[in-house]
């Protein structure tokens, strides 16, 4: 029930928000006029291809009817250990087992495990949906930026400021504090305790006041010291 009721609510694909300036006040947005000869845009890539969904695997890999392994760029979700495993692997099941979806693909076609990297389209009537960003976006999933994959990073970033001031999924009880501060290498994907063993001979570092800075920017929670 609690998979459906996220599902029904949260359609939609994020955009960065833009920030009023100081002091101004915000004003509804005002709602494009269109022609007559206007259509709607698809959002969908032309050269995304078309496949069928045979198998759930969890919140951020499924199986095609052919019996192709894809792994969704850009997101990670809970693994089968950690909370939320479950919620996101029904969410993501909820939203295109057994449909058509489709895939669209950034610079590197597959990974290391020799699975497909994509991001994941679906329709429900109308509308054009990212799979990828709606895991985000309701709160199970985060941000995992792998450059050089990074065509809809600004998309998920927006996705999980969202769901994080909604507190939304696995961020309603998530503590941002906890050190004094956060570090990263500069070229590292994860962010770390400045105790982490995997960073002890690392030099150059970036800092984060809290949690939040670090994943604002798309990095994720080391998982070996679990900030």
């Amino acid at each position: 029930m609690r998979t459906a009721i996220w599902f029904g609510l949260l359609l939609a694909t994020c955009r960065p928000q833009p920030q009023a300036a100081p002091g101004t006040a915000r004003q509804p947005a005002e709602k494009p006029l269109l022609r007559m000869e206007e259509t709607k845009r698809s959002l969908l890539p032309s050269d995304a291809r078309r496949a069928t969904i045979r198998r759930i695997t969890d919140g951020d890999t499924v199986e095609t009817q052919t019996g192709e392994k894809i792994r969704y760029i850009g997101i990670d979700t809970p693994e089968r250990e950690d909370s939320f495993y479950r919620e996101a692997t029904e969410f993501n099941r909820a939203l295109i087992e057994g449909k058509e979806v489709f895939l669209e693909h950034d610079v590197e076609p597959t990974d290391t495990h020799g699975r497909t990297l994509a991001y994941v389209w679906t329709r429900e009537g109308e509308r054009e949906i990212l799979v990828n960003a709606e895991l985000v976006r309701a709160g199970l999933a985060k941000v995992y930026t792998h450059p050089p994959n990074v065509r809809h990073t600004e998309t998920f970033q927006a996705c999980q400021q969202e769901a994080r001031r909604e507190m939304r999924g696995m961020w309603k009880n998530y503590v941002l504090g906890g050190e004094e501060y956060y570090v990263a290498t500069q070229k590292g994907r994860a962010y770390h305790r400045p105790s982490c063993k995997d960073i002890s001979k690392a030099k150059d570092f970036r800092k984060f006041k809290d949690q939040g800075e670090a994943l604002d920017i798309g990095l994720s929670p080391c998982r070996n010291c679990k900030p």
